[in-house]
């Protein structure tokens, strides 16, 4: 992880961002902006929504656990 950092989250552009290990950063047309990490269950792809940024920034994203 960490290709995304707070400056470049703000500024990116429309598409889809990868931070890595399944983060990723959407930003839509309109300039809204959500945190989602992909998976896999039961050998199939999913997507889990975590939050609109800046609500949940980058920070709270990157945090070590």
């Amino acid at each position: 992880m960490g290709k995304l950092t707070d400056r470049k989250c703000k500024t990116a552009r429309a598409g889809k961002h990868l931070d890595g290990d399944g983060l990723r950063l959407q930003v839509y047309d309109t300039g809204a902006r959500n945190w989602i990490f992909r998976y896999m269950l039961n050998k199939r792809s999913r997507e889990m929504g975590l939050g609109p940024y800046p609500q949940i920034s980058f920070a709270e994203e990157s945090c070590p656990t």
